[in-house]
């Protein structure tokens, strides 16, 4: 339900989500492969490491926790640890339960699933290149959101770094579906996005976004209600005022979020970060937010943090919000 979600949407000017989750574990342990972060979720060690983590946001004031479940898959588990379906399952539901535990009753629990892309693990959700077919697409998000069917108390889930308009139309499909059939109350879609030479804000894909905002403000799926907001993820502070302008643009009805990176690099190959001051980042980012709100039409309901952004910076973040 998402009720906790409204509740704090009521009360407040805007809602401050958490950070990087893989930022945090990776202090303590390797993260690598199509399970990344949510490999620990399949053994104690690594359950108690994410319990630590949610805790820590919500120490910092975070209002919405997301689930460390953003490249978890049945394929991924069955690939890494030899899971069956049921086990895989298990282990998702369970990166929901230390979330809610975390939360209690003072922050809502987003679902976090991230883009056929990111399962990929090569980079792929930041140019949208990558080689699956609209049938592949909705098998592998609908199969996700059947393993959290039974937890009738998820407050949302959070589609993240989506960076192809066509994965986004899918989405769309399988939420309006799940929708309609009572087990998807709300929805964020989150789009991985960048600035063209020109200037222009467009998707990973290319698709500029103001036309992928108009596509999900005409979906079915918005148009019952089931999509919360749409925002940005992973990119770079600088850009979100662009981005967020481009959303407004297309879609002047729906709320909009945005929880940048700190503003470095990628490299797939080492599957790290150029180095970047971190500290620095946040503040930018705080001394950014009434531009942000300007840039969004005064249609800002939540920010946060991605990688590179921790506990420290949200806690930053909700002092000045």
């Amino acid at each position: 339900m998402r009720a906790r979600w409204e509740q704090l949407r009521r009360d407040r000017r805007w809602l401050v989500l958490d950070g990087g989750m893989g930022t945090v574990l990776g202090e303590e342990m390797v993260l690598d492969g199509v399970l990344w972060g949510t490999e620990a979720l399949a053994n104690a060690d690594g359950l108690a490491r994410t319990a630590r983590v949610h805790a820590a946001y919500a120490a910092a004031g975070a209002h919405v926790l997301t689930t460390n479940t953003y490249q978890a898959t049945r394929a991924g588990y069955a690939q890494v640890l030899a899971a069956t379906a049921c086990e895989a399952d298990e282990f998702m539901r369970a990166g929901f339960a230390l979330a809610a535990e975390a939360a209690a009753d003072r922050a809502a629990v987003a679902i976090s699933l991230g883009s056929y892309a990111a399962y990929l693990a090569d980079g792929s959700e930041y140019t949208g290149v990558f080689d699956a077919g609209d049938a592949e697409l909705e098998a592998f998000h609908a199969e996700r959101l059947a393993a959290f069917a039974p937890l009738a108390d998820a407050d949302l889930f959070a589609f993240e770094t989506l960076p192809s308009a066509r994965e986004i139309a899918v989405v769309l499909d399988v939420v309006a579906a799940a929708a309609e059939a009572g087990s998807v109350s709300g929805a964020w879609l989150s789009f991985s996005a960048r600035i063209e030479s020109s200037g222009r804000s467009v998707l990973a894909d290319g698709t500029p976004l103001c036309e992928v905002a108009s596509m999900v403000a005409d979906s079915q799926a918005a148009q019952a209600g089931a999509v919360v907001a749409i925002a940005v993820n992973c990119c770079r502070p600088r850009d979100v005022a662009a981005h967020l302008a481009a959303l407004a643009s297309g879609a002047p009805g729906l709320g909009l979020a945005a929880y940048p990176n700190a503003g470095a690099s990628y490299d797939a190959e080492i599957k790290d970060w150029t180095p970047i001051d971190c500290q620095a980042s946040a503040a930018m980012v705080i001394e950014a937010l009434p531009e942000w709100e300007a840039a969004a039409g005064h249609a800002l309901v939540m920010v946060g943090g991605c990688c590179q952004l921790g506990p420290e910076y949200v806690a930053a973040l909700a002092s000045a919000v």
